[in-house]
């Protein structure tokens, strides 16, 4: 649907966004939205809680004692194997979701925890993830300092 510097026009629509071609680092259009991706009143999505299942959640590795299925607030955490250079987890929403802050907290311990990070989606899920702001860079949120205290992000 898209091709290499092309741009869409929006202008008839009542948007105020940009669209991002991470791929050729350029933005390919711009839109307003009046009803757009605000959240007004945030719920939590199930991590927490268990809704969102653990099948659900996978990594690049784990640390045998620290499976993904526990990165949960409050659980052991989830800990990366020592020889994964890379890691991520991902969490499969399974519908289009607006995420509009993510809560973050160590193993419970004070051992192990998450300093920095960025958030990545994808459109579809055959389609490359994306982790870009709407200025087109990349948001490096600022994660914990120790391994018991939550920190909220909210963007």
């Amino acid at each position: 649907m898209r091709s290499h510097g092309q741009h869409y026009d929006f202008s008839n629509y009542n948007l105020d966004h940009e669209l991002y071609d991470p791929t050729n680092k350029e933005v390919i259009g711009t839109f307003k939205d009046e009803f757009g991706a605000e959240c007004s009143s945030p719920q939590p999505l199930g991590m927490e809680d268990g809704t969102i299942q653990d099948k659900r959640i996978t990594a690049s590795s784990s640390y045998s004692c620290c499976p993904a299925s526990e990165a949960r607030l409050d659980d052991n955490g989830w800990a990366t194997s020592s020889v994964d250079a890379n890691p991520w987890i991902e969490v499969d929403l399974v519908q289009s979701t607006v995420v509009s802050g993510v809560i973050t907290q160590g193993d419970g311990r004070g051992t192990w925890y998450v300093k920095r990070y960025v958030v990545a989606y994808q459109k579809q899920p055959s389609s490359d993830y994306e982790h870009v702001n709407r200025n087109g860079d990349i948001k490096v949120f600022i994660g914990n300092t120790d391994g018991n205290t939550p920190v909220t992000n909210l963007d």
